[in-house]
């Protein structure tokens, strides 16, 4: 019973219910509701309250949001990685096509064995059209194109040297090293130290 006046006794000393926002004042409980009614700390105190609730209720929403995304960028990261070596194997493949449709029109044009009363030869290897690049081309090139370059032109010594540079550069560079294993340049650089000693 005591403890229970004590706690609500008018003559009380109490301090103002803002004393951590900084306001020093303290007098007794029946002036108490007088001052924080003007109390600057307290007043402000009570317009923050339901600013920091929503803030409180903002961040949580925005952790929760945050670990639904994170799975998702990791997602398209990986499916990024995959397109560029899609795109790699595709690049390989399209210069492989394009050889390939060389050889079988210079076999095309060598159906009749003797023309003229001459030999056709039929030729291995880039054709005249297939123009060797330059070497600003060559530093332009993504890993695919330029281990498909070296592949086709390994006999042009200058766009060998600027194709392996090329590679070597791109290699620097960890997520390279794959796309540049799948598209070949291992097989295409040995072949260009073979051919250039």
């Amino acid at each position: 019973m005591v403890a229970a006046h004590e706690h609500d006794c008018p003559q009380r000393p109490r301090a103002c219910s803002a004393a951590e926002a900084g306001c020093a004042w303290s007098g007794l409980l029946a002036d108490k509701a007088a001052h924080e009614a003007t109390c600057p700390f307290a007043v402000c105190q009570r317009m923050m309250a339901p600013l920091q609730s929503e803030l409180a209720e903002l961040r949580a929403e925005n952790e929760r949001v945050q670990a639904q995304v994170a799975p998702l960028r990791a997602q398209v990261a990986a499916q990024g990685a995959e397109n560029e070596r899609l795109q790699a194997q595709l690049a390989a493949q399209g210069a492989e096509n394009s050889q390939l449709q060389s050889r079988v029109a210079a076999l095309e044009a060598g159906e009749g064995g003797e023309e003229g009363g001459r030999r056709v030869r039929q030729r291995v290897g880039a054709a005249p059209h297939d123009a060797p690049p330059s070497d600003a081309e060559v530093r332009a090139m993504d890993v695919a194109a330029a281990a498909a370059t070296l592949r086709v032109h390994v006999s042009v010594s200058r766009v060998a040297v600027a194709a392996c540079k090329r590679l070597a550069n791109l290699c620097l560079e960890v997520q390279n090293r794959q796309l540049a294993a799948e598209a070949g340049a291992i097989e295409a650089a040995v072949a260009a130290m073979q051919a250039h000693p």
